[in-house]
């Protein structure tokens, strides 16, 4: 849209900025048996950054293929600063983040920066990993941390891009299509008092993931910071003991990293909203071992939960449990063998339909690899906790 609007302003095909952004629009281009196509998300850093931290808890070593990997994450992190208009504290730091994708600084992230944080400190847990690097990596990890706080909104959040937007109320929202105003006066109210599709506020799932982060033992502790972020996850927890996600399928991605985050920052699994999370998560397990959780749930709250087998989901309730101290507990063995038996030959995954979002309850996409990272670390980590992996009971 930009080369067109460069070229409707009378800018020639030659002018560099045209040629730049096409180029980019080409290198773009995925070939396959198929045809062609452009992906809508390019999720360079995130897929990185969760496939890095996967093959390290599957037993790789941190060299050759994977520290380049390393390398990358680190050369991707934010130089130059965040757009003051997403980032409203006052005194806020606003380098450090990283982003969804590479070479996008203006447009760094609370959820990107709290994964690499917990990737950055997974690889410090390797001793293989050169001396003359850890302290590379540990100044890359502060500087994440001290955007994470600048980042921090006042209800205790975090929310993804923006900072200091109008808060949401507990539980789901929005359940509606969104639709523009026509009139001045309803895009000058929208300006005024945007939409929470707009205004993106502190969320359930994000602010999980970045407590996962904050309470990972190889981060420095920010004990105020963690506090807020606790007290907000228990005000939104749903009275069924789910908690909503917002940037994937959907209530089963926002409980299982509310749980991991509340865990990790010291709740026990005897505390109240720990255990109605679990009692929720017991609750939508399929019989054939897995979860699964159609998208039509954001537009139908009383759907939570529920919909066929997705393997992403499965195995990111199975990777909750073993972080929070459940892998011994039935419900993680049958998500376990479930995950075996659904590998394919290929040792792939199907994706079962589990999609991420951009909008609810219409708007969502697919990325490359989301479908198969998450069952890997969570076997992975399920195995690394003594358990052994077998393929279970099948079903019809």
């Amino acid at each position: 849209l930009a080369a067109l609007a460069l070229a409707a302003a009378g800018l020639p095909s030659t002018d560099q900025r045209i040629e730049r952004a096409m180029g980019f629009v080409l290198a773009s281009v995925e070939r396959d048996a198929d045809g062609a196509t452009v992906p809508g998300n390019h999720s360079s850093v995130w897929s990185t950054a969760l496939s890095l931290r996967a093959l390290l808890h599957a037993g790789d070593r941190l060299e050759s293929g994977l520290l380049e990997s390393l390398l990358w994450l680190l050369g991707a992190q934010a130089t130059e600063p965040n757009a003051l208009c997403n980032h409203r504290s006052r005194g806020a730091v606003r380098t450090g983040g990283f982003a969804f994708q590479h070479a996008n600084d203006k447009m760094t992230d609370s959820d990107d920066t709290a994964v690499v944080i917990d990737t950055l400190a997974a690889c410090l847990g390797r001793p293989e990993l050169p001396g003359d690097l850890r302290p590379e990596v540990e100044a890359a990890i502060e500087r994440a941390l001290l955007f994470l706080e600048g980042m921090q909104n006042p209800d205790g959040g975090w929310s993804a891009f923006v900072h200091g937007l109008p808060g949401k109320p507990t539980g789901p929202i929005m359940t509606t299509p969104l639709s523009a105003p026509t009139s001045l006066s309803g895009l000058m109210k929208l300006v005024r008092t945007p939409l929470y599709a707009f205004g993106d506020p502190s969320t359930e799932d994000v602010t999980g993931r970045v407590l996962r982060a904050l309470g990972n033992r190889r981060v420095a502790r920010r004990p105020a910071a963690i506090a807020r972020g606790r007290a907000f996850l228990e005000r939104q927890q749903c009275k069924s003991g789910a908690w909503w996600g917002r940037w994937s399928t959907n209530f089963l991605w926002g409980t299982p990293h509310a749980l991991v985050g509340l865990v990790a920052t010291g709740s026990s699994l005897d505390a109240p909203a720990v255990r109605r999370g679990i009692d929720y998560l017991r609750s939508r397990q399929r019989r054939d071992g897995s979860f699964g959780e159609t998208e039509r749930s954001f537009g139908d709250p009383s759907l939570d939960g529920r919909g066929p087998s997705m393997p992403p989901l499965t195995a990111t309730v199975l990777e909750a449990l073993v972080k929070i101290g459940l892998t011994k507990s039935e419900m993680a063995q049958r998500a376990a063998e479930n995950l075996m038996r659904t590998q394919l030959a290929d040792g792939d995954w199907p994706d079962g339909g589990h999609l991420q979002v951009m909008i609810p309850p219409l708007s969502f996409y697919a990325y490359p690899g989301s479908h198969r990272h998450p069952p890997l670390e969570a076997l992975a980590l399920y195995r690394a906790a003594g358990s052994r992996l077998h393929r279970g009971p099948t079903f019809p």
